[in-house]
């Protein structure tokens, strides 16, 4: 098998994490998509052997009724779900090592890119493609995944600061359609190496399952919907409305220019806060936050919750649903709702963008659900 092609029952679904913006003031009354489809369903074919919940919109592994995500808990280990890693798996009374399980758009970077990432945060020389096609192949989610085992400094995902000192990474990655698969562990090198056979006996147990309720498990309540919900919003002077495309509720384009924003809705977290804030970071080539980092992100009020706001200049490589551009600057809204995640995004040169910011947020916060 390609050591770079997820088999097929495991193709993660292309687009999935594909963002979207909005903007506007402006003095034009509210517009209204009288064609929208129901907010209610989630956006989206979602494989009916999909493993990530969280991707593709299937229950967590305490809800019942759906394909659920499972795995053989390794002795010593225990999951320990974070805001932004549903997936996060810790060793008992350490509090230093962590292991975690995500998927991301691949955008423009190799999985040899992403080795070459790893090797970077240890604080290792780059290697070239024919070592990476070197390393060895281990199991996850039933895909030969490319086995990176690393040690030495780790600096994290952004560089720079004191490094931790003899520190180790183990992790595995493999291509699936448009996403990058991952499952890495990070810790001290005298708590990780030990645990490399549990780590990669945990990666290859992840699996799709069908659960139902029990006393132990009991099924969640579903969130309160809005029934057949139509979205308004305040369109800004100079904007023109291009429809609804795909899964873009609609695109606006700020005439004259190549400016544009769109909305788009997905169905429960779409990936997490982190992941997402990260992905289109690094679309404009900007460094990778942390967690710390992306909870000081500014925050506006909209569809009566608060969203997260991100900011990023510099060439745009194109994501999922753009054109790419030299000299970009991003402006994007992450928004978490009940049992759905609006995104909005918009991106064009940055002499345009830098007077649409204003209207970016006004349009924002003036989104509105109509029953």
């Amino acid at each position: 098998m390609n050591r770079r092609t997820a088999r097929p029952s495991y193709l993660l679904l292309a687009g999935l994490l594909a963002a979207v913006l909005l903007a506007g003031c402006g003095d034009s009354g509210p517009s209204v998509i009288t064609d929208i489809r129901d907010l209610d369903k989630p956006r989206g074919t979602f494989p009916a052997d999909g493993p990530l919940w969280h991707r593709f919109g299937l229950e967590p592994p305490t809800g019942a009724g759906a394909p659920l995500l499972a795995w053989d808990l390794p002795d010593g280990w225990k999951h320990e779900a974070t805001q932004m890693r549903p997936y996060n798996f810790v060793i008992e009374g350490d509090k230093e090592t962590s292991a975690y399980l995500t998927a991301l758009g691949k955008a423009q970077a190799t999985l040899g890119d992403n080795v070459n990432r790893w090797r970077d945060q240890m604080g290792q020389p780059a290697i070239d493609q024919k070592a990476v096609d070197a390393l060895p192949l281990k199991p996850l989610f039933g895909n030969d995944a490319i086995f990176v085992d690393v040690g030495g400094d780790f600096t994290g995902m952004m560089g720079g600061g004191d490094a931790k000192k003899d520190w180790h990474l183990l992790g595995l990655m493999f291509e699936a359609g448009q996403q990058h698969v991952f499952f890495k562990m990070t810790g001290p090198a005298s708590t990780v190496v030990p645990q490399r056979e549990k780590f990669l006996a945990l990666a290859a147990s992840f699996r799709r399952e069908e659960r139902t309720a029990s006393p132990e498990a009991p099924a969640r309540p579903e969130p309160p919907k809005p029934s057949r919900s139509k979205l308004t919003w305040t369109m800004p002077d100079g904007w023109t409305s291009k429809g609804r495309s795909g899964m873009r509720e609609v695109t606006f384009q700020v005439e004259g220019t190549n400016a544009e924003c769109w909305i788009v809705f997905i169905g429960g977290t779409g990936g997490g806060m982190l992941a997402n804030v990260n992905r289109w970071l690094g679309e404009v080539g900007q460094k990778q936050l942390t967690e710390d980092e992306v909870a000081k992100l500014p925050r506006i009020n909209v569809l009566g919750t608060q969203g997260v706001i991100v900011e990023g200049q510099g060439d745009y490589s194109g994501g999922m649903g753009g054109a790419a551009i030299k000299g970009a600057l991003l402006y994007g809204l992450i928004c978490p709702l009940a049992g759905r995640t609006l995104f909005v995004k918009m991106v064009g040169d940055a002499d345009v963008m830098k007077g649409q910011r204003a209207r970016f947020i006004a349009m924002c916060e003036s989104l509105a659900l109509e029953e």
